[in-house]
């Protein structure tokens, strides 16, 4: 529980400064027309029953080549065969016609402003799938750990980030998305369900990793336990976004003791609260940004468990469903059906995934 004596950020102009952020929030809800409802009870799914995983050792990051990076990428979707890998390797070659693929440093992001003939940034601080009617541009910044007289090392962050930069091309309809799919916006649907698939396969990755190579198995599962705790964060800023917004419509303004009870009922921690309080006031991010990989954190360990239960086919009616923007079949290729109990299933397999990872930190290296 939070003690709001000691939590000294809780100033009377910081207040104020809240309020005004919340406005923004709602503002941003009026505007967006997302299903918000919906949001919510996603985001509170992965706030009350998931946990963030501790004891993070940090282990020695293995160096990579930009070479190397790709080889991996490589193999790993080389694994699930056929039209995964397909996909996977012409987004890699670029050989669609509408999709750019740029990997680069990081530091050149940093003065780059430039857009491609599609609209897109070309160059991002972090890694970007951007997309309109077909044609996609993904940017892929690699995390340089190393370099000595242009000899650039890599670390294993920036594999996990082309993985998953590349799982976007995966479920993207690159003969054009259409405005509306069965009487829902195909937009929304990607908005709200973006990330699933791009989450689920750095998880596979580490899958992957763990059977398959000899890169230090204790800095594979840090990586499992950073998008852990990462993706939780995100659920927890959403959910209390939301909360806060609705506080803010009912009473007028916000205050100290709204903040106590919005936060208070869901048992929230001190840098919960620090957290959220930075994303409303000071994030460069729209509000709800966060909510694809909260809602990611949440249906990724379904696509996870299709997968080992019933192989790479159950996967790719999984990408050929959402890629359509049929939510109903693509749950069905998981093993969920949303109009029964698909809800208690997304949240049980979320919580038997996160206990595996748990159990897994706490093995012994022999």
């Amino acid at each position: 529980m939070i003690d709001f004596d000691e939590f000294r950020i809780m100033t009377d102009g910081f207040i104020k400064k809240l309020d005004t952020s919340i406005g923004y929030v709602i503002k941003e809800k009026e505007e967006t027309k997302l299903d918000y409802d919906l949001i919510e009870k996603l985001t509170g799914l992965v706030v009350k029953s998931s946990h963030y995983i501790g004891n993070q050792r940090f282990y020695l990051t293995p160096q990579f080549t930009q070479e190397q990076l790709i080889r991996y990428a490589l193999r790993f979707y080389k694994s699930f065969g056929g039209k995964i890998y397909e996909r996977a390797l012409k987004t890699l070659l670029q050989i669609y016609p509408n999709i750019k693929l740029n990997v680069y440093d990081k530091e050149l992001s940093k003065n780059s402003k430039r857009k491609n003939e599609f609209g897109h940034l070309e160059f991002t601080p972090f890694g970007r799938c951007a997309s309109s009617y077909g044609n996609v541009t993904i940017t892929v910044p690699l995390i340089t750990d190393y370099n000595h007289k242009g000899n650039k090392k890599y670390s294993i962050a920036s594999l996990y980030t082309l993985v998953h930069e590349i799982a976007h091309s995966l479920d993207i309809d690159y003969e054009g998305e259409r405005d509306e799919i069965l009487g829902k916006k195909i937009k929304n649907t990607r908005t709200v369900f973006s990330e699933c698939t791009s989450i689920a396969f750095e998880y596979l990755l580490s899958q992957y990793l763990l059977s398959h190579t000899d890169i230090n198995r204790n800095t594979i599962r840090e990586s499992s336990i950073v998008i852990n705790n990462s993706t939780r964060k995100d659920a927890v800023i959403v959910f209390s976004e939301l909360l806060l917004a609705k506080e803010k419509e009912i009473s007028g303004e916000i205050n100290l003791n709204l903040i106590k009870k919005a936060m208070q009922e869901h048992h929230l921690t001190i840098q919960d609260v620090r957290s959220i309080a930075y994303n409303i006031t000071q994030s460069p991010f729209p509000a709800f940004y966060q909510a694809r990989y909260a809602i990611g954190r949440l249906v990724a360990p379904s696509i996870i468990k299709a997968y080992n239960n019933k192989g790479v086919q159950a996967l790719e009616q999984y990408l050929n469903e959402i890629t359509k923007g049929n939510l109903n079949a693509a749950a069905s290729a998981l093993n969920i059906d949303i109009r029964t109990d698909g809800m208690a299933k997304l949240v049980e397999n979320m919580v038997e995934f996160e206990s595996s990872i748990k159990e897994n930190e706490n093995s012994t290296e022999r």
